[in-house]
């Protein structure tokens, strides 16, 4: 049974920095958390060891690259444990996907999956079908309006972490822009000399070009990929199917969720389900509460809900090459 882990207020701080922008220097997350950059580095290096920060990825913003995210809930039939991580695992190589995780419930694995059109998300829902036997049915959902973006304020309450949804400008993207979004999707803190070698730039020239794609908000953001599970919480997912949400209503709802720390993302959708909500809780009994206050929000605008257990995360990227 894996043990959590407990963390001090300091790494609680820090955790926050990295998620916040996870391209901050440790001389700068020094200075916020007051410790010495010696200190910092250690303990940056001490949550990569325990497994508790996963990754840095970088936040981009695929439909001002012409892509369009599609959420994808498969199940597989006669399959055990193993085979469903053999599943997960080859997916995370196939291109155009974005994201992989395991879960529970009527559902084996949720995909994400960028693609240029429907007759692109088609051609792909094909061949992951006909590669892989095991799949039995799947339902494709599409966000319109995220109402929560990623939030960690389960770590420090009174903090928050916003991401704009501004939309992006319009400027050329070339090879070379190509080039480093792929380098900082791979590690969003590699540092500038490091990318400028690998695409063949003065390290001025990186930072110049970074700033531009961030300014046209290409880039939304840099950003730590925590593994809540090692901190004690449950990973829960929602899909609700939604009648007669009225504006009032809706804002209503939006107002419960970013008053309520344990809510951790909420979007809605286009599909069998209207509404996508993720919780983390403490436990069972946590869940149960936070469930509860959840129908109370939603009232009788709440047909029906699906709950799925999210086990692990296999892939998390926001672009990759070819896009």
């Amino acid at each position: 049974m894996q043990e959590n882990i407990k963390l001090d207020l300091r790494d609680k701080k820090i955790l926050y920095e990295l998620y916040k922008d996870a391209r901050q220097s440790d001389s700068a997350i020094a200075k916020k958390v007051g410790l010495s950059r010696e200190a910092v580095d250690y303990r940056i290096k001490n949550l990569e060891k325990k497994g508790i920060v996963e990754k840095y990825i970088t936040l981009v913003n695929n439909d001002a690259l012409g892509y369009t995210s599609y959420n994808v809930y498969i199940a597989l039939s006669n399959v055990n444990e193993k085979e469903i991580e053999n599943v997960a695992h080859s997916l995370s190589n196939w291109p155009f996907v974005k994201w992989v995780a395991v879960c529970s419930g009527q559902w084996d694995l949720i995909l994400t999956i960028a693609a240029k059109d429907k007759f692109h998300l088609d051609t792909m829902l094909e061949r992951i079908s006909s590669k892989f036997h095991q799949i039995k049915k799947y339902d494709v959902l599409t966000t319109i309006k995220v109402y929560k973006d990623v939030d960690i304020i389960f770590l420090i309450p009174e903090k928050r972490v916003f991401y704009e949804e501004k939309a992006p400008q319009k400027i050329k993207i070339d090879d070379t822009d190509k080039e480093i979004l792929h380098a900082l999707s791979e590690n969003a803190r590699m540092n500038v000399i490091d990318i400028a070698k690998k695409v063949k730039l003065t390290p001025e020239a990186v930072s110049y070009r970074i700033k531009r794609l961030q300014k046209a908000k290409i880039i939304r953001g840099f950003r730590a990929c925590i593994d809540v599970s090692k901190l004690g919480y449950l990973w829960c997912m929602l899909l609700c199917e939604i009648k007669n949400l009225s504006k009032e209503k809706e804002k209503g709802f939006i107002a419960f969720c970013n008053a309520n720390k344990n809510i951790f993302f909420v979007d809605k959708l286009i599909g069998k389900w209207q509404l996508r909500v993720e919780l983390l809780a403490e436990n069972l009994f946590h869940f149960h509460s936070l469930l509860t206050q959840l129908r109370n929000a939603l009232s009788d605008s709440l047909n029906s809900y699906e709950l799925l257990m999210i086990f692990r995360s296999y892939k998390e990227i926001s672009y990759f090459k070819g896009m």
